[in-house]
């Protein structure tokens, strides 16, 4: 083997090493978005929820008369209420119809139809948004 042919090798080595070290950091600063958690029957994009499952933008949520469902995304946590329809984006969540929760430290935003609402701050917030048949009502429940 030519020195040069060595130097390649040791070289595509080390950068091997350094892709393995670093890729998993990488990772950790990657946001998947949310988890959901459902009580009752809740429907993901259209299929039922079986436990938990991850969340991601764009991302349709269901629930029926009878179940509720939790969505934990880093400092915020929102509970869909019963026979509500949501979409998830990022920081962000679209009510379709229903009644959401959002409880948020930071500036997660909820909108129903032409309304949007958001936190003046990164200080926890909690408030409600209903959309019933294009009714929209909104209630802090919590600013500090």
């Amino acid at each position: 083997m030519s020195v040069s042919a060595l130097g390649l090798r040791m070289l595509r080595n080390l950068v091997c090493w350094m892709m393995v070290a670093l890729t998993p950091v990488a990772l950790l600063a990657v946001d998947v978005g949310a988890m959901l958690h459902g009580e009752g029957p809740v429907w993901l994009n259209g299929k039922t929820l079986s436990n938990a499952s991850a969340v991601f933008p764009g991302d349709l949520i269901e629930t029926n008369p009878e179940s509720l469902a939790t969505l934990d995304a880093t400092g915020s946590s929102i509970v869909v209420f019963p026979s509500s329809l949501v979409k998830y984006a990022e920081n962000a969540v679209s009510l379709q119809h229903g009644v959401l929760s959002v409880g948020t430290s930071q500036n997660m935003t909820a909108q129903a139809g032409t309304v949007t609402v958001t936190s003046v701050s990164n200080k926890w917030t909690e408030y409600e948004l209903t959309d019933i048949n294009g009714t929209i009502e909104v209630v802090a429940r919590k600013a500090t």
